[in-house]
């Protein structure tokens, strides 16, 4: 059955009824925007320079909190890149039992895998851990399948050429840059970016648009087949079909059918004139066909997902001043690199905060050390409270050990912003403890002179910091092993147990997929055992530790735009929990090996690794988070 029927019935008989009443007295839902006629103490950021990429209040509503928006016409294909933070102190969708600080994080979390982050554990190999991706990934926002960008997928591991055999900074920062967020279409300059987080979850969300195909051909339907050719047809006055067309809007949103989600939030003489027009341009056009991103419905949801550049200007924060590059710090691995002229005063960067209020210390201990993304974080040693931050490039701005190089000092916000509450400001460390469902807290880096095109962006992280850092940097013990990442390792082949081992730190891993070999009668030369079968989902991260014995190399016809004239097979060893003596599978693709670092072997898994928090300077504390007291 579809919509366009099972609202036939409800059409006739709220038509007639809409009829005998004044439109005045249909209730109309307003939805209110930020302009320059609205308090200002609310409305207004300092005006900047020329911006590509913007932070502000999402069209979703207040619900959805912040989004990016392209602050100029962005082509398909466009690719933005940030840094990936590894999080071992929970499973994704999981946090620390036990601790109610920290389950704010499970908004901002990504799955490690989705990075190529594997972090695969000995005890637990089908659970990956959590990755931090503290820019574009934390915060567009999704339209389901009226998506704009692929958000945040894949990185590449990469040290700036420092080693644990001589640098100390290795364990200090995250070697994982370039997670890709791409467009997968041409967006407008003011447009907000939306990902598609998939359906699994957004339809359950009540009162929230269902934006899925489904959803929306349903709504079309409805308009093209019900509501508009009845209203062009019958023409009523225009106070009756703005009363109707609210009433529509209003419908209450239904749990097994909401398409009325998605009917245009706009004038109803709009959407009469865009259906007008497209009726004009039917009949001119008679092998016209129809684009699916112009129909009546994703027309004015795009449009919706629109705002002028003057109004992102006044509302929002520009978040491309900057550009990650190796840095000129020495041991800090990548920073921030201003990407045009920033004159004294510019608000360079923005970040909202992740907060936990009074567990900081024990919800990010991991049983030896803390977790990296602590030195991504912001800590009095007065208080409890721990601050991380995320938006575009603000993680990679580095400590300046000369003080005339620091070019940009954090603050609070002046104002209310939707991620900025003032009077959080005035409450204690308790309160931000139980406040656990939304962000209220953010930071604007300005700049403190004039900044160059090109000049690395430099902040000063306190002096506890620069002297934890010294002290670590000085007791340093290099490590010696032959230690050699798996990203960094480039050969095209598994290796045998003939050959030269790998070093200690890699380890081989196979799908877990086989069966008994068929043995024919007239077979002449019959094998036993198992044999490799085909995964119909090889995307499954179910995998076990394996030995490679063998390897096979087989001919294969060349393909187009494929130069491989030989690939090979393995015969490989399974090892697996339920059984005392291992599987041997042969005629394994080199797609069922896998080559992962040890558990816990990485560079920022290192015993004694540098871990500090960056100081929240003292003039920021409010006295009210004080809670720490010092003998």
């Amino acid at each position: 059955m579809t919509f366009a029927t099972n609202y036939s019935p409800l059409l006739s008989v709220i038509f007639p009824l809409i009829l005998r009443f004044d439109a005045a007295t249909i209730a109309v839902a307003a939805l209110g925007t930020c302009s320059a006629s609205s308090n200002s103490n609310a409305c207004t950021a300092p005006p900047q320079p020329e911006c590509g990429l913007y932070m502000a209040p999402s069209t979703l509503g207040e619900d959805a909190n912040l989004g990016m928006y392209a602050g100029r016409d962005i082509p398909t294909n466009f690719t933005w890149h940030e840094m990936a933070i590894p999080l071992l102190f929970r499973e994704w969708g999981d946090h620390k039992p036990g601790y109610r600080d920290g389950i704010l994080w499970d908004r901002y979390i990504w799955e490690g895998d989705i990075m190529n982050i594997e972090t695969y554990q000995d005890t637990n190999r089908e659970k990956s851990r959590a990755v931090f991706v503290p820019g574009i990934g934390c915060t567009v926002n999704s339209l389901l399948d009226m998506n704009n960008i692929l958000s945040t997928h894949g990185s590449t591991y990469d040290t700036v050429d420092l080693h644990r055999s001589k640098d100390p900074g290795v364990t200090a920062f995250t070697p994982y840059h370039s997670a890709q967020t791409r467009a997968v279409r041409d967006i407008e300059a003011g447009t907000e970016l939306m990902a598609m987080y998939g359906d699994f979850w957004i339809p359950d969300i009540p009162n929230v648009q269902v934006t899925l195909d489904y959803e929306l051909e349903q709504a079309e339907l409805f308009l093209q087949q019900r509501y508009l050719p009845w209203i062009t047809k019958h023409k009523p006055s225009a106070s009756l079909q703005h009363g109707l067309w609210e009433l529509m809007k209003s419908f209450p949103y239904q749990r097994n059918n909401r398409a009325l989600s998605n009917l245009p939030r706009t004038d109803w003489k709009h959407v009469i004139d865009y259906y007008l027009q497209q009726q004009q341009n039917k009949s001119k056009d008679k092998d016209n066909t129809e684009d699916k991103d112009k129909t009546i419905v994703r027309h004015f949801i795009r449009q919706s997902t629109k705002r002028s550049i003057e109004w992102l200007q006044e509302n929002g924060y520009c978040q491309d001043h900057m550009e990650a590059k190796p840095s000129t710090i020495p041991q800090a691995g990548r920073g921030a690199f201003a990407t045009r002229a920033l004159p004294q005063g510019t608000i360079v960067g923005y970040s909202p905060l992740v907060h936990i209020g009074t567990q900081g210390q024990e919800v990010l201990w991991l049983g030896d050390r803390y977790d990296l993304v602590i030195n991504y974080s912001y800590q009095h040693a007065n208080s409890t409270v721990l601050l991380t931050p995320y938006g575009g490039m603000v993680n990679y701005i580095n400590h300046a050990f000369d003080k005339s190089r620091v070019n940009v000092r954090v603050q609070w916000l002046r104002r209310e912003f939707v991620a900025h509450k003032p009077h959080w400001l005035q409450q204690t460390a308790e309160f931000l403890h139980d406040t656990i469902d939304k962000i209220g807290l953010s930071f604007e880096y300005v700049a403190v002179r004039d900044i160059e095109p090109g000049e690395e962006i430099l902040m000063d992280y306190g002096s506890a910091w620069e002297q934890a850092w010294e002290y670590y940097a000085a007791q340093y013990s290099p490590v010696t092993d032959p230690y050699v990442a798996r990203a960094q390792w480039n050969e095209t082949h598994y290796r045998t147990p003939e050959e030269e081992p790998y070093p200690d730190n890699l380890m081989t891993m196979c799908h877990e997929s086989y069966s008994s070999t068929v043995v024919l009668e007239d077979d002449e030369d019959p094998e036993e055992g198992y044999v490799w079968v085909p995964m119909l989902r090889p995307e499954d991260p179910h995998r076990v530790y394996c030995t490679v014995l063998e390897r096979f190399s087989i001919s294969h016809d060349k393909r187009d735009g494929d130069d491989r004239e030989a690939s090979f097979e393995y015969t490989v060893e399974l090892h697996l929990k339920d059984r005392d003596e291992p599987v041997i599978v042969r005629h394994v693709p080199e797609d069922g090996i896998f080559l992962y670092d040890r558990a816990f072997s990485q560079d920022w898994h290192l015993p004694g690794g540098f871990r500090h928090p960056i100081a929240l300077p003292d003039d920021m504390l409010p006295p009210s988070w004080v809670n720490v007291v010092h003998e």
